[in-house]
């Protein structure tokens, strides 16, 4: 009983050697041996055996799905194991503990997976380490938010500061439309140097920013709440008006119901102009006619206006024309009559009249005043207001005393035989001189009358 051993290309290893019971170890795959049983007369034969099962090469491990560049998803890895005769995959996150491979290897972080193969001759592969390190989940840091004023105004710029890794910044006023920043708008600009955001917001109401990285990793939300824009405008309101005619200053009480100052022009109907300020629900005398503009601007800007004519004040005491001859002298009487005009109402104008500028008497405007002497004649007119006029007139040109008797004389007053002249001098105020022969027939005396007979004149 003997065997030999060939190798795989039948180069003898082991020459004819005697077989014992436990059999030949065969440590090489491919290796052939041959088997020779020889009897007693030398007779022999011969078989072979090749051993083509035999495997400790391990299987090689390829794995696949490991990033090189950053990426903010799972990174699925993916392993391959090459075997004559077949290997099953096991990883590992901490090289002790091993899971057989299904399929794929979800990794949501970085860190590293082992990897190993055993195939069916129980050869273990060397354990693959793989390390994944480019796994990004992280936002940039939460925008810094403020806002340029707290203060009461019309408009309220809120602006955010961006991260470094911000790639793309949004904004929203209702924190569920977002709407990424692209260019500058009225509302909307944008400083690259200090990465800041600025959003004008006229109504109150919360602005809200947020950023994303390149991998398009969001930032937590940054927020500020616009409760100071004020866009209303004071009410202004103004009591006291005149509704009926007076003749007293009109005073006007004007509120705004927000303690604000309230400026004031005052424009009379000449055009001339009074301007002031007064607090919140001070008073303002007013003493003509005017047309009054009020102002008030509360802490945000807003302006409120608001106009108040004043139409009722009658200061203007009524106006009386006289008529009636004062300067023609008369021997009769002299008649004085009175018309009145007066702002408000002429019908209700109550004339007086006195001799005395004591003792008054109503002037009746369907008559008139007699005046039979020189005098002053005092007018007083009062409206319904008690606005009062007062005027007078002198009367004198009234003369019912008659010249002093003229004077007579002739230029001859012994006995002559020759003509006589009678000459005549008459008073000062004697406006008409004349002479008669018969006290019946007059004739203008204008220088001595001559006589050629006796006679009379």
């Amino acid at each position: 009983k003997e065997y030999k051993v060939l190798d795989a290309d039948g180069n003898v290893v082991i020459d004819w050697t005697d077989y014992a019971a436990e059999g030949v170890k065969i440590e090489n795959n491919n290796y052939t041996v041959v088997f020779r049983g020889t009897d007693a007369a030398h007779n022999s034969s011969e078989t072979s055996y090749k051993v083509d099962n035999i495997d400790k090469t391990p299987a090689t491990l390829v794995i696949s799905g490991n990033p090189d560049q950053l990426t903010s998803l799972d990174v699925t890895l993916t392993a391959t194991a090459t075997d004559a005769h077949g290997a099953t995959i096991f990883y590992s996150f901490d090289n002790i503990n091993w899971i057989a491979y299904s399929g794929e290897v979800v990794v949501d972080s970085n860190r590293s997976v082992f990897f190993k193969a055993i195939d069916a001759a129980g050869n273990v592969s060397v354990i693959t380490p793989v390390k994944v390190d480019q796994i990004d989940k992280t936002g940039p840091a939460a925008p810094i938010v403020s806002a340029d004023t707290t203060a009461p105004a019309q408009t309220v710029t809120v602006s955010a500061v961006f991260a470094a890794d911000a790639a793309t910044i949004y904004y929203s006023t209702d924190g569920i439309n977002w709407t990424p920043y692209t260019a500058d708008s009225a509302e909307v600009t944008y400083d690259a140097a200090t990465r800041t955001l600025s959003v004008t917001v006229d109504s109150n109401k919360t602005v809200y920013f947020k950023s994303a990285d390149a991998l398009g990793n969001e930032s937590v939300t940054g927020s500020w709440n616009v409760t100071n824009v004020d866009r209303t405008a004071p009410t202004i309101h103004v009591t006291g008006n005149a509704v009926d005619w007076t003749n007293q200053d009109v005073i006007l009480t004007v509120t705004n119901g927000e303690g604000l100052d309230v400026f004031y022009t005052v424009t009379y109907a000449d055009g001339t102009t009074r301007e002031g300020v007064g607090a919140d629900g001070g008073k303002l005398s007013v003493s003509a006619n005017a047309t009054v503009e009020f102002t008030s601007k509360d802490a945000a800007g807003n302006t409120a206006t608001y106009t108040e004519n004043i139409t009722f004040i009658d200061k203007t005491a009524p106006v009386m024309t006289i008529s009636g001859d004062t300067t023609t002298v008369t021997a009769g009487n002299v008649e004085l009559t009175v018309g009145v005009m007066d702002n408000v109402d002429a019908a209700n104008v109550k004339v007086y009249y006195s001799f005395d500028n004591i003792s008054w008497e109503l002037y009746d405007a369907t008559g008139k005043v007699i005046v039979d002497k020189n005098t002053m004649v005092y007018f007083k007119a009062v409206d319904k207001l008690g606005n009062e006029s007062f005027k007078v007139v002198e009367v004198g040109n009234i003369d019912k005393v008659a010249p002093e008797a003229p004077v007579a004389s002739a230029d001859k007053t012994n006995a002559t035989n020759g003509n006589v002249t009678v000459s005549a001098t008459f008073s000062e105020d004697s406006v008409k001189q004349e002479y008669s022969l018969d006290g019946k027939t007059w004739n203008a005396y204008t220088e001595g009358v001559v006589f050629e007979a006796n006679g009379s004149i």
